[in-house]
């Protein structure tokens, strides 16, 4: 066969920063074990996206590389982090548990027009994905509370965990709070799909991102598509697992 050319990512241009602010696009993907069969389709997808950074879950440091060296991105391995920008990796005081879940946090170093760099935070986190809250509440007929419970016993520490880091690793010397993003796959669901329904459920994981000052940003840009996945709707765009529709699970 024919190996791809790798390609070096080039010298960003620098950023406008009209009132101190830039813009960014960012893009959490998780690819279903580095690709499944659908590998190419999955680096064709991200090329069209063309986002600015890109967090993947369900890769391997060994995909991360290719995919850095196949579009031409600076990339942290451990965080699973494609970056536009150059990327550095910070120290964190709680690292990845066995098996890589956790999270990762880098630093994403922008360059603005006025000759400085904007330091960007992003988070990467990759949470335990059994037991899974809302398979206790439907599958195995649980009351809510037991479900709410096996999230806040099981995918909430590690979460807490980043959430702690980032917020102490976006705190500069001066007292300035850095810009900070956390994407992944949480493996839970988010009372926002819940909110409009009867069985009304506080799953935990995303009331500690928004505890944390964040905000669910597809939640708040696409609010028709909230409760999609509960309703069996694989017409909205944040249900995706595969590149390939027929491999949809």
């Amino acid at each position: 066969g024919t190996e791809r050319q790798v390609q070096f990512p080039s010298v960003p241009r620098a950023l406008p920063c009209p009132n101190a602010t830039v813009q960014l696009s960012i893009l959490s993907f998780n690819v279903w074990c580095c690709g499944g069969t659908s590998l190419l389709r999955t680096y064709e997808c991200m090329h069209a996206l063309n986002a600015d950074v890109v967090c993947l879950q369900e890769a391997s440091c060994g995909m991360v590389k290719d995919a850095a060296h196949t579009l031409g991105l600076f990339y942290s391995e451990g965080a699973a982090i494609l970056s536009r920008y150059p990327i550095s990796t910070l120290p964190r005081r709680s690292p990845k548990q066995g098996g890589g879940k956790g999270g990762d946090i880098v630093a994403i170093h922008v360059p603005v027009e006025t000759g400085r760099f904007v330091r960007v935070l992003v988070g990467n986190c990759q949470l335990v994905h059994h037991p899974y809250g809302p398979y206790v509440l439907r599958d195995q007929r649980r009351p809510a509370a037991e479900a709410v419970e096996s999230d806040t016993q099981n995918q909430l520490p590690a979460l807490n965990q980043v959430l702690e880091d980032l917020k102490r690793l976006a705190c500069t010397e001066d007292g300035i709070e850095d810009p900070y993003f956390l994407c992944g796959d949480f493996n839970a669901a988010s009372h926002l799909d819940y909110a409009d329904s009867g069985d009304t459920v506080s799953w935990p994981t995303s009331y500690a991102c928004i505890n944390a000052g964040l905000v669910d940003t597809y939640a708040e840009k696409n609010p028709s598509h909230l409760g999609a996945w509960r309703e069996g709707r694989f017409d909205a765009p944040g249900i995706t697992w595969s590149c390939l529709p027929e491999e949809e699970p």
